[in-house]
């Protein structure tokens, strides 16, 4: 979970709260349960959680709605439900409807124009995979994004390529590719990667001095801000692929196609495992929360092939000598996934308590692939270097502790629950159900109530539940079942304590026999639920 997800979160939903799993227990005696697990540093139920988020979490205490069970009560005045076709919603709820629920689909990406301008010391470009195109000479730039968050970048204002001795052979005649900056913004995922391709054209020299530098000028976070210079050596030899002279005596240019995030695997052969001279490595700056350092990581694939990486490598720390500090275990649980060329993976390393000897500086990190290591090169910029965090348990000295989160690829979006309402932390409460008739509709109302551990609001009306209704016939041990969306736009947001009261309908069957039936309610598939009994009266309904 990427740091901006933060403050959304507790302003809209839970974070990460366990699922609710205890399923309702039928003709036993009324109990409460809460189960589920807090967020774990070292398993691979981390997810894409980033540890940002686990500082802003740590401490806090986690609760989730306790499974009621309640007994119903049947006034002994109570008529029968007789109105099968125009049952009346109660007052003061929301209406119920008839709408099937849909299970929802992943976060889409973000929007660029509401994400904060990629900090300079943050990009890292790079120029790979030239070679000649039609008379021209074509290549890749990339730009891995080293932030700890989501940013954006606008279409590049000026490039340029120069030789060894800085000179400028080839330049942009205006905005590259005839892009508008403030029009072709672009989202750059945390420890992501965009890409472009470069065209260099028309070359009537002699072979200029190698090797050679592409520079590229992005605009300013807004029009006062100053532009953002990037260079990036041109690693591929191309002296031999040199632009055709299509116009003696015209100046040489470059252009740039937009830049975009990395499609899918390319598919159609057999990706083969990952190794060091696939790949490279970087990782960002370094904070720091509650005695944790922390950063991200991003492994670029810089082959022109798809490859597969482990999920959970191990990662190295080393001194100035070489020798190992510190390391994960690798997981043994976790899988692999492809790499699709040109595409970074992301995760995030945390490390803490040094309590011994202080290690001789500076440090470095790898990534152990096998019998091979993959090194992590650190930020250029003033929190690039790797810290040695404070001892957070003195007068004891443990081995300091050290934590990598499970590789994915950056910028896929987070895997929603089955249903929000496993996870929301809402109480229930049902009204007293009527005696009810065969063949009529059963009328209630369901209360909700945000009791968040947190005091936040929730967005009803974006993370919308369902809900599940289980209906047990006098004398029948099989529930007849209906799933069905809660109608939340009306109730929009839930602040921190307050309620929100739903109509709720049920059908009972024409067939259904006299005696005491029983109503299990429950919030999605995991969450909180009640039951309750009512009574079935002799007869049917009135036509």
């Amino acid at each position: 979970m990427k740091p901006e997800r933060i403050e959304e979160l507790l302003r809209q939903r839970p974070p990460d709260e366990p699922l609710f799993t205890s399923g309702l227990e039928l003709a036993q005696a009324p109990v409460d349960r809460v189960r589920g697990r807090g967020p774990s540093l070292g398993g691979a139920g981390l997810g894409s959680l980033r540890w940002a988020s686990l500082a802003v979490l740590s401490g806090l205490a986690i609760v989730v709605g306790s499974l009621v069970l309640a007994r119903g009560t049947v006034a002994p005045s109570a008529s029968p439900n007789e109105s099968p076709g125009q049952p009346t919603t109660p007052p003061g709820a929301i209406a119920w409807i008839d709408q099937p629920y849909a299970i929802p689909t992943p976060e889409p990406t973000a929007d660029p124009a509401w994400l904060p301008a990629c900090p300079v010391d943050d990009l890292l470009l790079l120029a790979r995979g030239w070679g000649g195109a039609t008379g021209s000479a074509a290549g890749g730039a990339q730009l891995v994004n080293l932030y700890m968050r989501d940013c954006s970048i606008g279409a590049p204002v000026e490039a340029a390529l120069l030789d060894a001795n800085g000179k400028t052979i080839a330049l942009s005649t205006s905005l590259v590719g005839g892009f508008s900056s403030d029009k072709h913004l672009v989202a750059v995922p945390a420890a992501g990667v965009v890409g472009a391709i470069v065209v260099w054209q028309n070359w009537c020299g002699a072979s200029p001095a190698m090797p050679l530098t592409l520079a590229l000028t992005l605009p300013g976070a807004t029009p006062t801000d100053s532009n953002l210079h990037l260079t990036a050596e041109v690693q591929n030899p191309i002296s031999a692929l040199l632009p055709r002279c299509d116009s003696p005596g015209a100046g040489s240019t470059i252009g740039l196609l937009p830049f975009e995030v990395p499609g899918p695997p390319s598919g159609g052969y057999e990706p083969q495992p990952c190794s060091p001279s696939d790949l490279a490595a970087w990782s960002g700056d370094w904070g720091i929360a509650m005695g944790t350092e922390y950063s991200e990581v991003s492994i670029l694939n810089v082959s022109g092939l798809d490859c597969t990486f482990p999920s959970g490598p191990s990662v190295e720390l080393r001194d100035s000598g070489g020798t190992v500090v510190v390391s994960t275990q690798p997981s043994s649980s976790a899988g692999t996934f492809v790499l699709p060329a040109g595409a970074a993976a992301a995760s995030s390393i945390a490390f803490s308590d040094w309590c011994i000897a202080p290690p001789e500086l500076p440090l470095s990190s790898d990534i152990v692939l096998g019998n091979a290591r993959l090194e992590v090169t650190p930020n250029r910029g003033e929190f690039g270097p790797i810290p040695v965090p404070p001892c957070n348990s003195q007068p004891e000295t443990p081995p300091p502790g050290f934590e990598a989160g499970p590789f994915d690829v950056a910028g896929t979006p987070e895997p929603p629950p089955s249903d929000p309402g496993d996870i929301l932390p809402m109480g229930l409460k049902l009204s007293p159900l009527p005696v009810v008739a065969p063949g009529s509709v059963l009328v209630y109302t369901v209360t909700l109530t945000n009791i968040s551990a947190y005091d936040k609001p929730m967005n009803l009306s974006a993370f919308c539940p369902s809900y599940v209704q289980r209906l047990f016939l006098p004398g029948s041990s099989d529930a007849i079942e209906t799933r069905l969306a809660l109608n939340c736009a009306p109730a929009g947001i839930m602040n921190a304590g307050s309620t929100a009261t739903f109509e709720m309908r049920l059908a009972i069957p024409a067939d259904a026999p006299p005696g005491t039936a029983t109503l299990a309610w429950q919030l999605g598939d995991t969450g909180p639920g009640v039951k309750t009994r009512f009574q079935i009266a002799t007869g049917s309904a009135s036509p």
